[in-house]
């Protein structure tokens, strides 16, 4: 059996009410059996009611619409019990502005949002009621509904809410998650780096015709799996790259930050490769001089004006530096031998090289860095045309069959890749820093 929420896990706020009549919900079993809602207010005797949209503050409760799934026994052990449960579903919709003027032309309002929310009701075989979670409403009109309203008095526009922040905190009632919980409120620029990491470009032709003006260029950064959406990081990505962002879901439910891009220099628009290099730069510059973590943990909430943003001017050689870094490659595989009626022995490789591209030649400043920052010895190797390190950890006996694979290749890539970037662009704010990393 499902186990049941007996008491919700935080204080809730209680008002004195003086008014002549209060909110009402009713929920009732139609003609056809299924179950329906009505709500609107009542008069203080309990005698008279008026069917109408429930006012909370800064929003109207439009509309509730009820679900309930079958009838389900309880099993215990081998057993099917007599006593039975129901779920209900809630969907409650919310209206932002003027109830009189919602969904009309003229209206400066069309914000709503549905909430979901389900209880449990527990029965004894004769019918009788036997436990219920029932807090749903409880929730909503003590939780939920007092925190979006204090969102709002304390200067934040209904249009700017992440409304899906405030459904997880309908559903997780300010829990705190655990070291080894997956917190969906959790943020921090290796996380939102690793993200735009992992970008997919799409140039799309309108038609056949070649020229500039005939292609869209969309970008997505997939957000982690069961973290929220973040309007900082929608409106750095924004301000960076002159773009317009929105978040999109896929088919298979993920989500994603979705870029419309603008003003691109020519020649990216046509060669994808061409066109990661220069977002990866720009956007690497961008979050790694201006993040802010502070209102990053804000953007969870409401959307965070960005006015003014720092940057740096790129001339072709720092560019070259710039897709030296870029071009990092990185293969980090076990390997082994197999032993006949003996232990078998495995080892791991590392293989970290940056290609000579570009008629870029790093610095000797530029050579010392990278070998400290990732621990190792980067030498020229003319032969494979790039800038090489490899080495090999010492074998070790195993319990199981040696075999090679894959062992992180790309997160240790993505790691080394941050680890340099954060090293290499303060110092590119700088005259000095230039100087030492382009050796001039």
């Amino acid at each position: 059996m499902a186990p049941v929420q007996k008491d919700i896990p935080l204080i809730l706020k209680s008002y004195n009410v003086c008014s002549d009549e209060l909110p009402y919900i009713e929920i009732f079993r139609s003609k056809s059996n299924s179950y329906e809602c009505s709500i609107g207010y009542i008069d203080n005797n309990g005698n008279n009611k008026r069917k109408d949209y429930i006012q909370i503050g800064h929003f109207f409760i439009s509309n509730i619409r009820v679900e309930a799934d079958e009838k389900e026994y309880v099993a215990e052990f081998d057993d099917i019990l007599d006593e039975y449960y129901y779920h209900f579903h809630y969907f409650i919709k919310v209206v932002f502005g003027s109830k009189d003027n919602y969904g009309k032309n003229h209206s400066p309002y069309r914000i709503n949002y549905t909430f979901n929310s389900t209880d449990s009701v527990y029965y004894n075989s004769d019918g009788t009621l036997k436990e219920n979670s029932n807090c749903t409403f409880r929730k909503f009109f003590s939780f939920l509904a007092p925190l979006i309203n204090e969102t709002i008095d304390s200067g934040h526009d209904p249009s700017s809410l992440n409304f899906d922040y405030f459904a997880l905190k309908f559903k997780d009632l300010n829990k705190k998650y655990g070291i080894i919980e997956n917190d969906p409120y959790e943020i921090n620029i290796d996380s939102v780096l690793n993200c735009i990491y992992d970008m997919k470009v799409d140039i799309i032709k309108r038609n056949e015709d070649l020229s500039f003006d005939t292609r869209d260029v969309e970008v997505t950064f997939e957000i982690q799996e069961g973290k929220l959406y973040n309007k900082y990081v929608e409106s750095l990505i924004s301000k960076i790259l002159n773009a317009t962002v929105d978040k999109f879901i896929s088919q298979d439910n993920k989500s994603y930050y979705a870029v419309k891009l603008y003003k691109l220099p020519e020649y990216v628009r046509y060669d994808d490769n061409a066109l990661k290099h220069y977002l990866i730069r720009k956007l690497n510059i961008g979050f790694i001089l201006n993040y802010n973590q502070e209102l990053a943990e804000e953007g969870f909430k409401y959307s965070i004006k960005i006015e003014n943003i720092k940057d740096i001017e790129l001339n072709s050689k720092i560019l070259a530096l710039l897709n030296f870094i870029i071009d990092l490659k990185v293969s980090f595989y076990v390997d082994g031998i197999n032993r006949v009626g003996r232990d078998d022995k495995e080892w791991k490789e590392y293989t970290i090289l940056f290609p000579i591209e570009y008629d870029f030649t790093p610095s000797p400043f530029l050579k010392d860095l990278i070998n400290s920052t990732l621990s190792i010895s980067i030498e020229k190797n003319e032969e494979k045309l790039c800038y090489y390190y490899q080495y090999t950890t010492e074998s070790e006996y195993i319990g199981g069959l040696a075999i090679r694979r894959d062992y992180g290749s790309i997160s240790l890539r993505k790691k080394y890749f941050h680890k340099l970037m954060n090293k290499i662009i303060p110092l590119l704010t700088t005259n000095e820093g230039i100087k030492k990393l382009l050796g001039d």
